[in-house]
């Protein structure tokens, strides 16, 4: 190990990081995850349902099954629903409890769950915001990412999206991510920067089709750093354009086919199903026959 390698170690395990590690940790997720029963949310039993079936298409292995929705495509938040569902299940076994892994998903009452079901999202929402801390200290400094970091923690449209089953909070996180990845890939030069942003940006894209933006976005940064590289008279700078791109590509379309088994089965179907979806919003919405499609 390098010296500077040891001491980046070093610096994770000191006193004042961890401290204002935890510090951040509660702000985020504590007011996500209290009291997660006291609203409904507009659309959110209709996501849990889409949610339930996949989920139970893939307990039952039926990949094909996976294949639900009506294109948002909300793959993210199918797979959360997922292991939230899966752990509750695995826990009832230890405890004893004579449940089938199908009534655990789809319980009769969905009220009954509508806290725990939350719970998940909620996490998972703030680990994003938690996620975002040290990428912030790497493309700014300490001081910027910690304040940036408490913002987006009581920031309200954020926090309450959170709270709800919804897939508006995740995508936001994620393409917040992709953006950060990037620039910290040309803050430092790691190439593992530039697979995470298009992870990312993919990621972003399976939970809302609007995530694409994130797309772009990257896009136009690496472009705008091409052409500083190309006036400072930095050699190979197409090379680098290129290959950052192939990795960014590539890093996309592993998580964007891979982690949506629809794709696998009916490919077909899921782009068809991903094209109505835009062109009802995009196409339908400039002859006012459907709402309007924002990008972001």
């Amino acid at each position: 190990m390098s010296t500077a390698e040891h001491s980046n170690n070093e610096a994770w395990t000191h006193p004042k990081k961890v401290i204002t590690l935890a510090a951040l940790a509660a702000i985020v997720i504590l007011p996500r995850v209290l009291n997660l029963d006291v609203f409904v949310g507009p659309d959110e039993l209709a996501e849990l349902g889409r949610d339930n079936r996949f989920t139970v298409a893939v307990a039952e292995m039926n990949w094909a099954g996976t294949l639900v929705g009506d294109g948002k495509p909300s793959v993210t938040l199918m797979w959360l629903n997922t292991i939230g569902a899966g752990i509750k299940w695995l826990w009832l076994q230890v405890s004893g409890a004579e449940l089938s892994f199908i009534q655990v998903v789809a319980p009769d009452r969905p009220f009954e769950v509508w806290a725990e079901r939350r719970l998940v999202f909620s996490l998972f929402s703030g680990l994003q915001i938690l996620l975002a801390w040290p990428l912030l200290r790497v493309v700014w400094d300490k001081r910027i990412a910690t304040v940036a970091v408490a913002i987006m923690a009581i920031e309200p449209f954020s926090l309450a999206f959170a709270r709800m089953i919804r897939g508006d909070s995740l995508l936001a996180g994620f393409i917040l991510l992709s953006v950060l990845g990037a620039l910290a890939y040309l803050k430092t030069g790691s190439y593992s920067y530039n697979l995470f942003s298009g992870a990312m940006g993919a990621l972003a894209a399976l939970t809302k089709l609007t995530g694409a933006i994130a797309a772009p976005v990257v896009l136009l940064i690496y472009g705008v750093a091409a052409l500083s590289r190309r006036r400072q008279g930095m050699p190979n700078t197409g090379r680098w354009f290129l290959a950052s791109l192939v990795g960014l590509g590539l890093a996309t379309a592993i998580i964007f086919f891979g982690l949506w088994p629809a794709w696998w089965f009916r490919p077909v179907d899921t782009f068809n199903l991903l094209w109505g979806k835009v062109y009802y919003h995009g196409v339908d919405a400039a002859t006012q026959r459907a709402s309007t499609y924002f990008w972001g």
